[in-house]
């Protein structure tokens, strides 16, 4: 953990710039999410559709655990 005297060197603007760079990530990662909320196609059935299905739910549930992070 970083200690005051190591944070008292810190560059606020680097910092900020990370903050954004996070930002913006973490922007990508909700609108990925929000894509993979879609579901499956209309009219899509079969096993191939419930496979993908499965799969889409496995990626979100990733995807919420890295916006977490």
């Amino acid at each position: 953990m970083a200690g005051w005297a190591e944070i008292k060197q810190w560059k606020p603007d680097v910092v900020g710039q990370v903050g954004d760079h996070l930002a913006a990530q973490n922007k990508l990662v909700v609108g990925l999410q929000a894509e993979l909320d879609l579901g499956r196609p209309a009219g899509w059935v079969g096993d191939a559709a419930e496979a993908a299905e499965s799969d889409l739910r496995v990626r979100r549930q990733a995807l919420e655990e890295l916006a977490a992070r």
